[in-house]
């Protein structure tokens, strides 16, 4: 019996072997099994894969972003880049101007002879093809474009306004950085100076990198239709310059004249603001040129339209160094309409009327 066993193994040994370790596997398969089902391992591990978060492709999902100076919602590259400032000449001799119906931010003041300059702000993210005609600094529109940390592009200046210009990184003079800028034969000096966005980038790749900005004032959506205001008319006389604002209840925007005329561009587009800001501050002759001084350092009332609207407060900057705030009749911070913000500057010798 034995004999034949033994012979029987001997013969089928190639088969039994394998069957056996198949056995054993099979046996301590189900043994993990039937302890995994009576102590909850199965449960624990799906639960833990079901925690894992998946990532949902949302394809309507908004792609804009709020631009800091202004609080339009843009496309990221609208806001991107290096901030800049240019002297903008506005006599009528001047007209029409260029680039400014992109600018986010404008502030007019006035010059020497009765006639205010544009201060316009850009960034080089924008495509501005141009943008002038550039003209002269003065001191206190270099406040104005320090409030932010910006590139300030003039051509030439007052005295004052060249001794603080003077070794400064953001000092974008075109007589020392003539190739960012080009001279229009269509114009006749000094009407004829022109830049760009994309030469202000390029310069600012060499010598300005990107700045982290920060908002220095809030801004909420616009009013819908039926909460918005009637509107006003906004004069101002800054001697020989003459501007007005008329209020669009349709569009919720302020459309501007100059000159008697449409304040209109190059390519034919008529200003606009979603916010007119008027701030008085202390105004006075400082020499034989009727060159200006304007205090930019203080307090001061201020007149917001906004929404149809015409809301009084005050306006503060604490220092050369500080940002220039906004405060309703309250004393909190004034939430501008998000788009366009136009600050015109008053003082003695500007009569303005809001009617």
């Amino acid at each position: 019996m034995f004999n034949a066993i033994h012979t029987f193994y001997k013969k089928k040994r190639r088969k039994i072997i394998p069957a056996a370790f198949l056995c054993v596997g099979l046996f301590f398969i189900w043994s993990v099994y039937v302890w995994g089902t009576a102590f909850g391992w199965w449960d624990r591990s799906i639960s833990i894969a079901t925690s894992v978060p998946v990532a949902v492709l949302n394809t309507n999902a908004s792609t804009t972003i709020e631009r800091f100076i202004d609080g339009s919602m843009v496309d990221p590259e609208m806001a991107s880049g290096t901030l800049f400032a240019v002297m903008i000449d506005n006599s009528s001799e001047a007209q029409p101007p260029a680039g400014v119906e992109n600018a986010p931010l404008v502030v007019e003041a006035p010059a020497e002879g009765g006639i205010s300059r544009l201060l316009a702000f850009f960034l080089t993210g924008q495509t501005i093809d141009a943008i002038g005609p550039v003209r002269s600094a003065r001191p206190y529109f270099i406040d104005f474009a320090r409030i932010f940390n910006v590139l300030y592009a003039h051509v030439g200046g007052s005295p004052d306004a060249l001794s603080r210009l003077d070794g400064r990184a953001w000092n974008v003079d075109e007589y020392s950085n003539g190739q960012y800028f080009w001279r229009s034969g269509k114009r006749g000096r000094p009407h004829n100076v022109f830049t760009s966005s994309e030469e202000m980038r390029r310069l600012a790749i060499k010598k300005y990198p990107v700045k982290a900005y920060q908002p220095i004032w809030f801004f909420e959506d616009e009013a819908s239709p039926e909460t918005r205001g009637g509107g006003s008319v906004m004069d101002i006389n800054f001697g020989v310059t003459t501007v007005k604002w008329i209020y669009n209840k349709n569009e919720n925007v302020y459309a501007r004249s100059v000159y008697g005329v449409p304040h209109t561009t190059v390519d034919n587009n008529l200003l606009k603001a979603k916010n007119v800001v008027v701030i008085t501050a202390p105004l006075r002759v400082i020499d034989a040129e009727g060159r200006l001084d304007i205090k930019t350092v203080g307090s001061g009332n201020a007149l917001f339209l906004q929404n149809g609207n015409s809301l009084e407060g005050t306006w503060q900057r604490l220092s050369s160094n500080s940002a220039l705030k906004f405060f309703d009749k309250s004393g909190n911070e004034m939430r501008l309409a998000r788009g366009t913000v136009w600050v015109e500057v008053a003082g003695s010798g500007v009569v303005w009327s809001n009617n």
